[in-house]
């Protein structure tokens, strides 16, 4: 590895998940809302949180979180196309940016996530790890919507937050209302 490429990653890449920190992933939403704009192309957000991740951490102790966050990371980079941007939102918060996808394409992507989450055998030197996750997720579309990033970022967050306090383990939507999808849902 070169070591212009090795200082790029260790200035834009979190050192525990590998995915991009938050401040890479702020100016890349800022930069993929003017894009949308532009364009007249929607854009959609998801954002996930593991679910009951402090109890993994009080019961195994920080390390093994950190193994469980590290492989939930790899199954998220594994997941999302080649465009798409998944970044530390904050804590096991993770969030990414769908460009040119439209609501059901989001759905349809948090599904697949949530999926892969869930099908993780995370082998610990002490034992085995089952994670799930709860997701938010919104869409923006610059023909139909009018808001600000600050908007687009909570509308996704309160979406999270929508899942996780009704149980969890679910995937909800913020668009003109909540709507709730368990992962057996079809969207049409």
């Amino acid at each position: 590895m070169k070591w212009g490429k090795l200082s790029n990653d260790l200035a834009f890449k979190d050192g525990l998940t590998n995915l991009y920190n938050h401040h890479y992933f702020q100016d890349f939403v800022d930069r993929e809302l003017n894009r949308a704009i532009r364009y007249k192309k929607p854009l959609s957000l998801l954002i996930l949180d593991l679910d009951h991740f402090k109890k993994i951490n009080d019961k195994h102790g920080c390390p093994v979180g950190d193994i469980v966050l590290g492989k939930v990371s790899e199954a998220i980079k594994n997941t999302i196309r080649d465009c798409d941007v998944a970044g530390r939102y904050g804590g096991e918060k993770i969030a990414i940016v769908l460009p040119e996808t439209d609501l059901k394409g989001a759905v349809i992507g948090a599904q697949r996530l949530k999926k892969a989450i869930e099908q993780l055998e995370i082998d610990t030197n002490s034992c085995r790890i089952d994670v799930t996750a709860s997701v938010g997720v919104t869409c923006y579309h610059p023909t139909i919507d009018k808001m600000e990033k600050s908007e687009f970022l909570s509308e996704a967050d309160n979406a999270l937050h929508h899942s996780k306090n009704n149980g969890g383990n679910m995937i909800c939507i913020h668009k003109n209302g909540y709507k709730s999808y368990q992962l057996t849902n079809k969207i049409k």
